[in-house]
């Protein structure tokens, strides 16, 4: 241990003044330098929070797209499917890319194509970010169109199920009887 004799209070005051500005200049910056480190850090988790945020709505608004516009056989749909295309290509991961592609080529060169593996893919990828529970590999489009006669049809996958409630299967019988009897 060292110990320093002051001949007068006065320096020893001064002396002492100069450790506390020094003490209390040291613990300023470290606090400063804190806080530059805290706002960084915060700015950077609310970027990487909005970025996620927005490529999920983003991918979610081109599954519905996607979804929506498959397994129809107007071309009402085909601007849906090209923004749900470029929002893939510029949000997805690069699997959801390269799905989005081979459905753009196919459908370029055929005027159709599967989305089948990219909205599953999409979905899966969604859902594990959304922490929802994973969702059964199987998929089904539902699809109600009415055709010309006003019958009801189910579409499910590709097969087209007619649906008709008794009144419209009994309306259809009496109409085919007396178009028969004529």
């Amino acid at each position: 241990m060292v110990i320093i004799h002051f001949p007068n209070t006065k320096n020893f005051t001064t002396v002492s003044q100069q450790q506390m500005n020094d003490s209390l200049i040291l613990q300023s910056t470290l606090t400063i330098i804190g806080w530059i480190v805290v706002y960084i850090l915060a700015f950077r988790k609310n970027t990487r929070i909005k970025k996620k945020d927005i490529t999920i709505n983003y991918l979610i608004e081109a599954w519905r797209k996607l979804e929506k516009a498959s397994n129809r056989v107007d071309d009402k749909y085909l601007h849906e499917i090209e923004t749900a295309i470029a929002d893939i290509q510029l949000f997805g991961t690069r699997k959801q890319i390269e799905l989005a592609q081979q459905f753009s080529e196919k459908f370029a060169k055929e005027r159709q194509g599967s989305t089948l593996e990219l909205l599953t893919l999409l979905r899966e990828d969604l859902r594990k970010e959304l922490n929802l529970e994973k969702a059964p590999k199987k998929f089904r489009f539902l699809r109600i169109i009415k055709d010309l006669s006003q019958q009801n049809k189910l579409l499910i996958d590709d097969r087209i199920l007619f649906l008709r409630n008794r009144r419209q299967h009994r309306n259809t019988k009496e109409h085919d009887r007396k178009n028969t009897k004529k």
